[in-house]
Formats: C-alpha cells, sequence, structure tokens
C-alpha cells in the first residue's frame, strides 16, 4: 500500500451472488403494491437485495442513491457487521442475574430499532 497515496491501496474481497427464482408468496406480494418503498422492503426481507437496491433507484434523484436505497445498503452492511459479545453468558453470574442481562439487552435492542 502507498502511504503517499492511499486510494491506490490494494483491496482483496469477495462476494457470492445466487440466482434465485422469486418465492410465490413474495410474487404474489409484489402483485398487490406498486409502491416502490414497499416493493424494496418486501425484496430485502427477503434476502433480494439487488433487486431492493433496484427498485429504490428507481425514485432516487438522477446519480444519487436516495433514502431508500441507503438505508436498503446500510441494512445490508448491518447484517455483515461482528455481533457484539455476549455479556450475559459470564458463568461468575447467577442464573438470575443471566436471565436479567438478556432481558436487559432485549429491551435495548428494541429501543434502539424503535428510534
Amino acid at each position: 500500500m502507498s502511504n503517499s497515496n492511499p486510494s491506490r491501496a490494494i483491496v482483496e474481497s469477495s462476494a457470492e451472488i445466487e440466482i434465485v427464482k422469486i418465492p410465490e408468496n413474495l410474487s404474489s406480494r409484489l402483485a398487490r403494491t406498486q409502491d416502490v418503498k414497499q416493493r424494496a422492503n418486501l425484496y430485502a426481507e427477503s434476502g433480494i437485495w439487488y433487486t431492493a437496491i433496484s427498485e429504490a433507484l428507481k425514485v432516487s434523484p438522477k446519480h444519487k442513491l436516495g433514502e431508500i436505497a441507503a438505508s436498503l445498503v446500510q441494512d445490508l452492511a448491518d447484517i455483515d457487521k461482528p455481533k457484539p459479545e455476549n455479556k450475559c453468558q459470564d458463568t461468575r453470574q447467577t442464573p438470575q442475574e443471566q436471565q436479567l442481562c438478556v432481558w436487559s439487552q432485549n429491551l435495548r435492542e428494541i429501543s434502539l430499532t424503535q428510534k
């Protein structure tokens, strides 16, 4: 890697793309809506990310990612984030303390998703 020009750094990565047939239940749900945001979310919920982003880009300003597509890209990135260490598995805790810890984490996750 060149310290004087970091943009020329070599990045090694790989990705797998699987072409799948749209499941029948998804196909029927898509047929019932014309709302682009809802269609994009339906594709994303089914793990069909490229089509989800493609749908979102239909309503994005020219040459811009747009709010819907940006949100989908963030969701996709979040899937690959390493999960935080489970602090509730501390063997020094009593079973009651471990359960309380799990409940606390669940409440924290719920409050974060509702923001």
